[in-house]
Order: structure tokens, then sequence, then C-alpha cells
């Protein structure tokens, strides 16, 4: 297992240098980008899950009710943003994004005169789910008994209309979506597998969940991997997107909850920041997973992520030759059971990666019997 680089925060900037010094002109060059972009940007279209106008997207009166076909109207039109009301959305495919074009959840979706000042993700939760059958239930999991732990079912995913997050029953217990009810689930909530994206693309303020069909190995692939890699979001080949302000809860994936496919020929540092990872479920190798990615994770929450079989960690695996920034991050109660090797509760690391971890706070994790 590769050993951590483990510093403190103020000396980040130094090691960044030293590990890739294009690092700083390529977030120049991406800033001036973005910038320009974002002059260009004027289109904007609004997504509510009841609306009832004309469906022209112009208003939240005549809100669109079918997120793809927000993106696609706003990508025909130069880019801009979605703007997406709290409430249940249920799409029948994988949501596909394109540059230029940013989701943003969180907003009330109730009063024409809402700005972005108005948006609280957590207050009003824009919640997209891959359970198409809306029948996923929790299971408990409690590893405290003994090497293989015990398991009772907790009530619906999806209970009144809304998410219904478990309460805690114990110091270390976690919580993931039952495997039985899984088969019917989308692949993947969010397929980013091609083109190649970049920045300007943003995924925003989103409650993901459902995502993934459990314990299941799909023989499709969507980009270089399986469709059973990246339960709530798969990033394809050299794709670096904006993700923050999002809430990935009740997902159950074969391989990483969210995925991050090789980008060894990006400068850039994509940015996965202020995202919160809770009761997820993945058989092998975490709930964030990067394959020779350079990436910041940066004041992210990882509470109760499982992971029971194969190999790898409960919250974070970097495959050899991977960079990885991860900064003010707060990893509790995430457990990870069986594993041929890497059996890690919250961060594994292949040889020749390059982990950077500072100011992390970890408590209550468990790896194979071993607790902090």
């Amino acid at each position: 297992m590769q050993d951590f680089l483990v510093i403190q925060e103020g000396q980040q900037e130094a090691w960044q240098k030293e590990k890739n010094m294009n690092t700083s002109v390529a977030r120049v060059t991406m800033l001036a980008l973005a910038l320009a972009a974002g002059q260009a940007m004027a289109a904007r279209c609004y997504v509510a899950p009841a609306a009832t106008g004309d469906g022209s997207g112009d208003s939240w009166a005549n809100a669109k009710t079918n997120i793809q076909a927000a993106i696609d109207t706003v990508y025909v039109a130069g880019g801009g943003e979605v703007w997406l009301a709290q409430g249940l959305y249920y799409p029948q495919a994988s949501l596909v994004l394109s540059n230029t074009v940013a989701l943003l959840g969180g907003f009330p979706g109730v009063s024409e005169a809402e700005t972005l000042g108005d948006r609280d993700v957590d207050t009003y939760r824009t919640v997209i789910s891959g359970d198409i059958n809306r029948d996923d239930i929790w299971e408990r999991f409690d590893p405290m008994g003994s090497e293989t732990g015990t398991f009772a079912d907790r009530g619906p995913v999806i209970s009144g209309g809304a998410l219904a997050i478990p309460a805690n029953e114990s110091a270390r217990d976690t919580f993931s979506p039952k495997d039985t009810k899984l088969a019917d689930n989308l692949w993947r909530v969010f397929d980013l597998a091609v083109p190649p994206l970049d920045a300007s693309a943003v995924i925003d303020g989103l409650w993901i969940v459902g995502g993934g069909k459990g314990n299941r190995n799909a023989s499709v692939k969507s980009g270089a991997y399986e469709l059973s890699y990246g339960g709530a979001i798969y990033v394809g080949l050299n794709s670096t997107p904006t993700i923050r302000n999002c809430r990935f809860v009740g997902c159950y994936v074969m391989n990483g909850v969210v995925y991050y496919d090789d980008n060894r020929s990006s400068v850039d540092f994509p940015v996965f920041e202020n995202n919160l990872m809770q009761f997820n479920r993945a058989a092998n190798r975490a709930a964030l997973k990067m394959r020779a990615n350079n990436l910041t994770v940066k004041d992210c929450t990882f509470i109760g992520n499982y992971r029971n079989t194969g190999s790898g960690s409960g919250c974070i695996y970097l495959w050899a030759g991977t960079k990885a920034v991860i900064t003010n991050c707060h990893f509790e109660r995430n457990y990870t059971q069986h594993g041929s090797y890497s059996p890690a509760a919250c961060i594994s690391a292949e040889a020749a990666s390059y982990p950077l971890i500072a100011g992390c706070v970890f408590t209550n994790n468990t790896a194979k019997g071993l607790y902090n």
C-alpha cells in the first residue's frame, strides 16, 4: 500500500508546485476560460418536478419537468444554467451533461423573483433518484458483533414524498440500500463518459440517491468501464467537471459511487468540493474512486459509508498514479469489512500515487476489526 504524505495545511502550495510545475499556469488559463464562458452564459432554464405550465422552461410557472430536456435546451442556446426546484426527480435513463451547462439545485421554486441567494441545498432538497420503481429500502449494518456483522431492514429510502435518512442507532452502525431491491435501479444517475468535460460543466447542489444496482457486475460498457462503475456519477476519460455542494446518499454499486476515470492528459485538478457522501455502499473500492486522476477533494464529509467485499476503502480509493489533494474533510463511522488488500476504513492508495492529506478529521471508523 502507498504511504501517505501528511503535511500541515500551510505547506499545500509548496507540495503542489513540486509535484506539478504546470498547475498554477493551468489554473490561470482555466480561470480565464471560465470568465470568458461566464460572460456568454445567458441562457437559463427552469425545472420543477410537478410543473403544469407550457413546459417552455422560461419561468417556474412554465418549468420543464425533464432534466435532460432542460440540459439540452441550455446547451443548444449556447450555454447557461439549469435551475432545479426542490422535490423528487426520477429520470428513466442516465443523465448526460454538456460543457458550458451548470445544473443548480436547492431552489424553493415558488417565486419568479428567486435569485441564487435563495438557494439552500439542505432545506430545499433537489433529489434525483435512480430508483426507477421507487421501492428501495434501507438496511442497517452493525459491524460490532462479528467479522460479518448483522443486518436489519429499516424502512423505505423515500417516504411520504421525501428522502428519509435513518437515525443512528449506535456509535458505529451504518446504513445502505438493501441489495435485493436494486436490480431495477439505474446503473448510473449521471453518465459523463463522453464527450470530455471541462470545469464549465457543473453539478451543484443536488441530492443524488439510489444510484447503482448493488452487488451486480455489468457486461456492457459506457466509456472505458462497465456500467457498474460510478453509480451516482461516472466521470469519463480526460474530463474535469466541477462537482460541488452535492449530497450523495443511499447509493450501492460495485465500483465507486462517484468514479473518476483517467485524466492524466490534463494538468488541471478537477474539484470535488463541499460534498456529503453518506450511507453509500460499494462492493469494491470505495464511495469515491479515482484512476490516475488529478483531483482536489475539499471540505467534504464522509459518514457511514461501507465497503463489504473486494478491496479498497469505505470512502476514497486512489489507483496507481493518482495525484489527489484531500483537505479539510471529515470522516466518521465509515466501515470496511472484507478485502484481499487495502482494507482501509477511509482512504486507500496504490503504489506510485501521491495523496496529500491535510486538515482532516477521522473519528469512529472501522477497518476489518481496527478502529479509531
